[in-house]
């Protein structure tokens, strides 16, 4: 299913929700605005919610997309794409309009004092809004930022409604989750110069008042060393406390599960709480997982395949592993599906209640939807992939 939300560029969908009720909401980067769409569960465009059954904003970019019980929409990104980047938070009422009970005029912007942005965002059931920041000044930090119901930054929260853990290198606090006792868990990545891009998955685990969580890892934060690394992007974490964060390693789709004190889960991977899916997946880099009602994990994102002529093309990419990190040849072609149709990228994946995948992302339009010969695997580019500073 493909839409066109008529901006002024590229169109990319970032996240997706299901409702409770099945519907699908999905914000996208669209040009220079910010697209948000709905969609019944059949997959027609909602006609209740904004012009044809989707919005957009001049109010610069979202990444990250939550909806309250009421239907209502909060959105986390930017609000420039350029040098002048500051946090920016939206409510949009159920059927697409600002909210005007929220911050002004349904949105709220935080200026951190360098060039920011918020990659994710966690909902509360009381209405109060937690943010990952993922770019900003040095030193590097893990930053997460809670609002109230209302837009304010909240003074409960951490230093003024910011909680800030400084990291060793090139870090990013990319993806949030609110776990069942109420805390806050963020994930991202920790670089350590030097030629070998020394990566650490990053976890961090604070009290709901924004204080590290002294149960978990060392002092609040474990880190976990997965070689070159280009990024961690994902998060879930399972019935049993322990958490499951993904990206991109050096060959490619790579998971890590830590038990819930914050320990890599010797019983997962190789036995160092590491998996990955292997260099004959074509490399690739992983942008969301989740794990399913049966312990596995799936994971969906960009991997390399052959369309035409002998050059590879990013392409969209799924892996699923086992509860215990070995693929699942049963899924797919052996562990990971060819079912690309167009260069592209996947960049969100979340599951109905029926068990079925929506996976979301953007295609190359002007492809030939005809592939010429089977795609092959190849290994991606390896190695450091710093996002750019001025957007997504």
């Amino acid at each position: 299913m493909t839409t066109d939300l008529r901006s002024r560029g590229g169109e990319e969908a970032q996240k997706i929700v299901v409702m409770d009720d099945g519907r699908l909401i999905i914000v996208a980067v669209a040009g220079a605005q910010i697209g948000v769409a709905r969609y019944l569960p059949d997959g027609a465009p909602d006609a209740t919610f904004g012009t044809q059954g989707h919005v957009t904003l001049d109010l610069g970019y979202a990444l990250g997309l939550g909806v309250m019980a009421d239907g209502r929409i909060v959105l986390a990104g930017s609000n420039d794409f350029g040098s002048a980047q500051n946090v920016r938070v939206i409510r949009l009422l159920a059927d697409g309009a600002l909210d005007p009970s929220f911050g002004t005029g349904g949105v709220v912007t935080t200026d951190l004092g360098g060039s920011d942005t918020a990659f994710d965002l966690a909902l509360q059931p009381d209405g109060r809004v937690v943010v990952a920041r993922a770019y900003g000044p040095l030193p590097s930090s893990f930053f997460a930022l809670r609002y109230t119901a209302d837009g304010q930054l909240d003074p409960t929260f951490g230093l003024g409604g910011i909680a800030q853990t400084p990291m060793h290198g090139f870090s990013q606090s990319e993806r949030v989750r609110i776990d069942s006792s109420g805390r806050i868990v963020l994930a991202g990545m920790d670089i350590i110069d030097g030629s070998d891009q020394r990566g650490y998955a990053v976890v961090a685990r604070y009290l709901a008042d924004g204080i590290l969580d002294p149960t978990f890892g060392q002092s609040g934060v474990s880190s976990t060393y997965i070689g070159q690394v280009a990024g961690v992007h994902a998060i879930d974490i399972q019935p049993d406390g322990r958490i499951v964060v993904g990206g991109a390693g050096f060959v490619g789709f790579i998971v890590v599960r830590l038990d819930a004190q914050g320990t890599p889960d010797w019983t997962f991977g190789g036995g160092d709480g590491v998996a990955d899916a292997g260099p004959d997946f074509g490399g690739g880099h992983a942008w969301w997982l989740v794990v399913r009602r049966n312990g596995k994990i799936l994971m969906a994102g960009t991997t390399a395949h052959i369309f035409s002529g002998s050059t590879p093309q990013d392409s969209w990419g799924l892996a699923q592993f086992n509860p215990d990190g070995s693929l699942d040849t049963l899924f797919g072609d052996q562990g990971h599906p060819d079912f690309a149709v167009a260069p592209g990228t996947a960049r969100d994946i979340t599951l109905q209640s029926d068990g079925r995948a929506v996976v979301v992302g953007a295609l190359d339009q002007e492809f030939p939807r005809e592939r010429e010969q089977r795609p092959e695997r190849r290994p991606r580019r390896q190695g450091l992939e710093i996002p750019r500073s001025h957007g997504p």
